[in-house]
Formats: structure tokens, C-alpha cells, sequence
């Protein structure tokens, strides 16, 4: 009977260990293009929003939307981060009234911190963010906003926050050049 005693942590301890090895040692298969959803940024900027598989694809959803540009990027068939793209000829409120007009959750974060990135209002979570930039004065379209959504649970964390805001304002100044602002 003793014996036995010692034998199951024998036992046990190198299966847990052997587990763990594997699940830390899973990587992800996919590569990060650097043109992403017709903008560039920076493939680890992406990479960071990202959930560990084995496949990447881009798509552009065929949906009754007023945003200029849907982009849904799905790990192994599950869609892990949303771009959604609006392009105004004016901006009737702020980018706070426009963030609060909606049902909570509806910018795929609640509770963001608010702030700026060079001249653009942001608000941004680790789970999202909602930058707004000023177009010239002489564009028709003066207003561009740019909605980030993670699809994967995320936990609020100040690194998080850093990677999404990080990750937006590389969106935001790709989508300037895009979209001519």
C-alpha cells in the first residue's frame, strides 16, 4: 500500500509536465501579411490581437452596412479581429457622443479609455477601439473613423490596452493614405 502512495505522483507529475510542454509549446502556423484589409501595418502589431491556429484568412463580408470597409480576419475558421471602416462628410457629434449613442457593447468594448494619438481622438480596451481622424476641410468626405473588434475573450490588462491602441493608430495612419485623408 505504500508503495502505490509514491507511485501516482511518479506518475502524475511527468504526465503535467509533459501537458504543459505541449500547450506552451503551440505556436502559431499562419504568417501576418503586412497588408491588411487594404492598409498596412505592421505584421507583430497584428500578430499581438491574435489567437494562436493554424490557419489565417481575410475577408470582406457582404453585409447591408453604411461602413465603407467590413474586414473580418478569422483564425481557423473563427473570426478573431474586425476591421469596420466609415468615412463621413461631416462628423454631426463627437466621437464620444458616437460611442455612447450606440447599446453598450455594440463597438465590441465597453468601458474604453479615452485619449488621443497624435492629432485623432481614440478610445480604445483591449477587446477594441474607435479612433476618429479630420479629413482636409476640401474633402467631400471629411471624417474618418476606423472600429477595431477582438471576437476572442479577452482580459483587460494594460498591455492589452497598449497592443490595441498601438495596433490602431497603425490602422489609422495606413487608412489616411487609403482613404485620402
Amino acid at each position: 500500500m505504500v508503495r502505490k502512495r509514491y507511485l501516482v505522483p511518479l506518475v502524475t507529475v511527468p504526465m503535467l509536465l509533459i501537458a504543459g510542454w505541449i500547450v506552451l509549446s503551440r505556436e502559431q502556423a499562419y504568417e501576418v501579411a503586412e497588408d491588411l484589409c487594404g492598409m498596412h501595418v505592421a505584421p507583430e502589431l497584428t500578430a499581438s490581437l491574435l489567437p494562436a491556429g493554424e490557419q489565417l484568412e481575410v475577408r470582406n463580408p457582404h453585409v447591408n452596412s453604411s461602413a465603407d470597409l467590413l474586414c473580418r480576419i478569422d483564425i481557423d475558421g473563427e473570426t478573431a479581429l474586425a476591421i469596420d471602416v466609415f468615412h463621413f462628410g461631416t462628423a454631426s457629434q463627437s466621437l464620444r457622443e458616437w460611442y455612447e449613442r450606440m447599446p453598450e457593447g455594440s463597438w465590441g468594448f465597453v468601458g474604453g479609455e479615452e485619449g488621443r494619438v497624435g492629432d485623432d481622438d481614440i478610445i480604445f480596451a483591449s477587446s477594441g477601439s474607435l479612433i476618429r481622424t479630420e479629413c482636409a476641410d476640401d474633402r467631400p468626405e471629411a471624417v474618418l473613423d476606423i472600429n477595431v473588434q477582438i471576437y476572442s475573450p479577452t482580459q483587460e490588462t494594460e498591455e492589452g490596452r497598449r497592443a490595441m491602441k498601438d495596433f490602431t493608430a497603425a490602422l489609422m495612419a495606413s487608412g489616411k493614405d487609403t482613404y485620402g485623408c
